[in-house]
């Protein structure tokens, strides 16, 4: 209802009430899988340590492209510099950071930051391409989308290096072509 208020009321505070409330559902999808999962006698546990990772980062992943969508949108109709972008882009970041521990929580605080840096670079190349494309500037979006790619790759790198080689760089780099793609296009 905090959520609804807000955004009624027009309140910059709306979207990081708005990530709170979609937080909740985890909870929600936990005790679900476990009803469902003992009502049909599924094999595995979906409250052991895997389950857990992949549902959190799941739900972390799919809030980081509705945050970043609504920052980008925001920063493209609003401007960079206004109220509205700088709450969508405070979500955004408060996002980043959540999917930073979840990195850090496996792999050690410096992972954590070394991540966290690297993941903010991406958020600045799509918000890049919404102000170039808000201002007619192909130039400067074929820069941001030419940024993009090359984020695909060295982000690559940065997990392959961090898993040891389990999973290899041009696979990551290959798999987020996917995200940077589609998110450009609803831009």
């Amino acid at each position: 209802a905090k959520a609804v208020d807000a955004l009624a009321a027009g309140d910059p505070a709306a979207l990081a009430l708005l990530d709170e409330a979609a937080a909740h559902m985890a909870m929600t999808a936990g005790v679900l899988a476990g009803g469902i999962d003992t009502a049909a006698k599924l094999d595995g546990d979906p409250a052991d340590d895997a389950s857990t990772l992949r549902a959190n980062l799941t739900a972390l992943l799919g809030a980081h492209v509705y945050d970043a969508g609504i920052a980008v949108f925001t920063a493209y109709t609003a401007g960079a510099d206004s109220t509205a972008f700088a709450a969508a882009a405070d979500a955004l970041d408060a996002n980043s950071m959540a999917l930073a521990k979840a990195v850090g929580s496996l792999a050690g605080a410096k992972e954590e930051q070394a991540f966290l840096g690297l993941w903010r670079t991406h958020i600045v190349f799509f918000v890049d391409y919404a102000l170039a494309g808000a201002a007619g500037d192909d130039a400067k979006q074929a820069k941001a989308l030419a940024d993009l790619d090359g984020y695909g790759a060295s982000f690559g790198t940065y997990l392959e290096t961090l898993t040891g080689g389990a999973l290899p760089q041009q696979a990551v780099a290959d798999d987020l072509a996917g995200h940077l793609q589609t998110l450009a296009a609803a831009i």
